[in-house]
């Protein structure tokens, strides 16, 4: 899988020996190290490039208004232009749990590999209140991928505060679609391969 550049397994070990190293608790149960890990996964792959896109905003306007429904392929998202894509998103906002919307800056893309799920493609997204994570399983068509967010299992694990008022599909719906259309309109028409970097 030339398009994960840190497995989330992976990473999650390397943050548990940072943890050791540093003789700070580690977590009692395994969700808690899940939303570090991946963050850690993400940064590190976001370091290679450390790029942020910006688009024209006619160019924009548009892409927010055009719909993700159809027969989109969900694997079309494994040919980002990097191992993590960095989208400034201007005048989005993302629904809270328990009510209200969050202003959202900007998004960072990557994929994720754990052995209980297989791959994910995570959004790392950039907001005022924290940085949070989710995840969209690449299942078939695009419109199938968003209706099987794990918002849900998040909340059923704890790490949520509890669910969306507007229920869990549309909030999925209406939190991922416009920055799923971003990446869609980023992602090139023909696959790539990614060689990681030599050691020095």
């Amino acid at each position: 899988m030339t398009y994960v550049f840190a497995p989330l397994d992976i990473a999650g070990l390397a943050l548990i020996d940072a943890l050791r190293e540093t003789r700070r608790p580690l977590p009692t149960a395994a969700w808690e190290i899940v939303g570090p890990a991946s963050e850690l996964a993400g940064l590190a792959a976001w370091r290679i490039t450390q790029q942020v896109y910006r688009f024209d905003p006619d160019l924009y306007t548009t892409l927010l208004a055009t719909p993700v429904a159809g027969e989109i392929p969900g694997e079309h998202f494994q040919r980002l232009p990097a191992w993590c894509v960095a989208v400034e998103t201007l005048a989005l906002t993302v629904p809270l749990v328990g009510g209200g919307d969050e202003p959202l800056h900007g998004v960072f893309t990557w994929f994720d590999w754990r052995k209980d799920r297989g791959e994910d493609m995570t959004l790392g997204l950039d907001t005022d209140a924290r940085r949070a994570v989710g995840h969209v399983s690449l299942v078939g068509t695009l419109e199938a991928s968003l209706a099987a967010a794990d918002w849900q299992e998040a909340v059923a694990a704890g790490i949520s505060g509890g669910a969306p008022p507007e229920g869990y599909a549309q909030a999925t719906l209406r939190a991922f679609a416009p920055i799923l259309s971003l990446l869609l309109y980023s992602a090139p028409r023909m696959p790539t391969t990614r060689v990681p970097p030599a050691p020095p």
